[in-house]
């Protein structure tokens, strides 16, 4: 298994290990396999949030291995199906436990995410109203938000640098027949 690391300032953008250190907030990307392991996100050279994509190991022996953080997300890629993948992440706290559980749909091909949203921690199932999905234009570049209701429809569309609340000639009908809640 090979292991490489890479960072990144606060605009996903590449840096060198130097340049990390020197700016003070970055993100520390550990891969195994060309696969991202762990995110380790540092404040002033001081680690404060860790990402840790879940295999074989235990909730436990994930939290063991930084103790001096109060919480840490841990992710597990769930379900693929076709292009799409669904990855599940749950934010635990030290000696509260399972504290958010949240999800996101991505196109594999693009690496594009398509929608994301809370799931209840209690039920486990999506909770409707937290869902955005996101609309690209043929640059790829992010062009809408789309929020859903408790109702599982379209509340209201965001355009991205835009003001307010995108409005035209269709109605919300249809928007959600041509935009269901999942891809």
């Amino acid at each position: 298994m090979s292991t490489t690391i890479s960072y990144e300032n606060e605009f996903n953008s590449s840096i060198t290990e130097k340049q990390a250190s020197m700016l003070g907030n970055f993100v520390k990307i550990i891969k195994n396999n060309n696969v991202i392991k762990i995110k380790e996100e540092y404040k002033n050279n001081e680690l404060w949030n860790v990402i840790y994509y879940q295999e074989n190991e235990t909730t436990d022996q994930i939290l063991n291995k930084y103790p001096i953080l109060s919480g840490i997300d841990i992710a597990k890629k769930t379900d693929i199906q076709g292009n799409y993948i669904k990855e599940e992440i749950k934010g635990y706290l030290k000696h509260q436990g399972l504290k958010l559980y949240s999800f996101s749909i991505e196109n594999i091909l693009t690496g594009k995410t398509l929608c994301f949203g809370d799931i209840d921690i209690q039920t486990g199932n999506i909770i409707p109203e937290s869902v955005i999905k996101l609309q690209y234009n043929t640059y790829g570049d992010l062009a809408y938000y789309y929020h859903y209701n408790e109702q599982g429809k379209i509340d209201y569309i965001e355009e991205v640098d835009s003001k307010g609340i995108y409005a035209n000639e269709f109605s919300m009908d249809y928007y959600n027949d041509a935009l269901q809640l999942f891809p």
